[in-house]
C-alpha cells in the first residue's frame, strides 16, 4: 500500500513540473483576414451594341463610323441602303392617298344621298298635308270623289313610309360603308406607318456615348471571320459594333467554386493591370453570377 502511493505522489511530482516549463498565452476571438487573387478582363462597365434591324431581307452596309472613333448620343454609326425602303414607303403612302381620297368622294356621294331622301321627305309630307286638306273638302262630295281622295291620301302615306324607311336604310349604309373606309385607311396607315420606320430604322444612331468598336462576321465565301465594313451584306439581328463607355470600367474574373463561397457582394478589391504594373486601383465586388460557368477541359464534379 505504501509503495503504489510513493508511486502515485512521484507522478505528480513529474507532472506539475513539465506543466510549469509550458508558456500560457491569453487567447480571444477575432476575425481571420484572408486575400484571395485572381486573374481577369477588364472591361467597359457600360455600353451599347449596334446590331442590324429586322426589317426584311438583308441589308447592304453604305456608310459606318470609323472605328476607334468617339460618338455622342445621336451621332450616326451606321447607315444601310435605304433604295428598296424608299420605295415601299412610296408605294404605301401612295396607297393611303387612294383610300383617304376614296373614303371622301364615297362620303361626299352618300351625304348627297341622304339628302335626297330627306328632301323627298319634306316633299312626301307637303303632298301628305295636301291629300289631307282635299280628303276634307271632298267630305260633302260625291261618293266617287271622296274615296278618289281617300285613295290619294293613303298613297301619300305609304309613300312618306317609304321615304323615311329610305332615309333610315341609307343611314346604316352610309354608317357601314364609313366604317368599311375608315378601316381600310387604318390598316394602310399602319403599313406605310411600318414602312416609314423600316426606313428610319437603316440609319442607326448611337443612344450612348462610347468608341466604336467592330465586330468580327461571318461572311459569304471566306472560312474566317472578319470585321465588317462598307459594302457587307448582313441579316437583320446581327451584332455589329460595340460601343463601350470607358469612363467606368469593371472587370470580370472567374473564381473557382472552391472560393467562390467567401465572395460577397460589396466586398472590396484591389486591381493591377498586367500591362501597367504600377498603379493599384480600388473597387468593390458588385456581381457574382447565381450560375457557375463551364470552362474548357475542366472536369465535370
Amino acid at each position: 500500500m505504501r509503495s503504489l502511493f510513493f508511486f502515485c505522489a512521484l507522478a505528480l511530482i513529474a507532472c506539475s513540473e513539465e506543466t510549469a516549463q509550458i508558456p500560457l498565452h491569453t487567447v480571444q476571438r477575432s476575425s481571420f483576414q484572408m486575400t484571395h487573387f485572381e486573374g481577369g478582363e477588364v472591361q467597359a462597365a457600360d455600353g451599347e451594341v449596334i446590331t442590324s434591324p429586322r426589317i426584311g431581307g438583308r441589308l447592304k452596309i453604305t456608310d459606318i463610323a470609323p472605328e476607334g472613333s468617339l460618338v455622342k448620343i445621336g451621332d450616326l454609326v451606321i447607315r444601310f441602303d435605304p433604295a428598296q425602303f424608299i420605295d415601299d414607303m412610296s408605294n404605301r403612302e401612295a396607297q393611303l392617298l387612294e383610300a383617304q381620297s376614296n373614303f371622301e368622294k364615297a362620303k361626299a356621294q352618300r351625304n348627297q344621298r341622304l339628302a335626297d331622301l330627306k328632301r323627298r321627305i319634306e316633299q312626301q309630307e307637303a303632298a301628305l298635308r295636301l291629300a289631307e286638306l282635299n280628303l276634307e273638302r271632298q267630305r260633302f262630295a260625291s261618293p266617287i270623289d271622296l274615296e278618289q281622295a281617300r285613295i290619294k291620301m293613303e298613297k301619300a302615306h305609304r309613300s312618306l313610309a317609304e321615304a323615311r324607311e329610305d332615309s333610315t336604310a341609307q343611314e346604316v349604309i352610309n354608317r357601314v360603308d364609313f366604317q368599311s373606309h375608315q378601316l381600310n385607311i387604318a390598316r394602310r396607315q399602319l403599313r406605310f406607318d411600318r414602312a416609314r420606320s423600316n426606313y428610319e430604322r437603316t440609319q442607326v444612331h448611337a443612344t450612348k456615348p462610347g468608341i466604336v468598336v467592330y465586330r468580327k462576321i461571318s461572311k459569304p465565301g471566306a472560312q474566317e471571320e472578319s470585321k465588317v465594313t462598307i459594302g457587307d451584306n448582313i441579316w437583320g439581328g446581327h451584332a455589329l459594333i460595340d460601343l463601350p463607355d470607358l469612363s467606368k470600367m469593371q472587370v470580370r474574373c472567374l473564381v473557382g467554386e472552391m472560393d467562390i463561397k467567401r465572395m460577397e457582394i460589396g466586398q472590396k478589391t484591389s486591381i493591377r493591370l498586367e500591362a501597367f504594373p504600377g498603379p493599384i486601383f480600388q473597387g468593390v465586388v458588385s456581381h457574382i453570377a447565381p450560375m457557375a460557368t463551364p470552362q474548357p477541359g475542366a472536369r465535370d464534379i
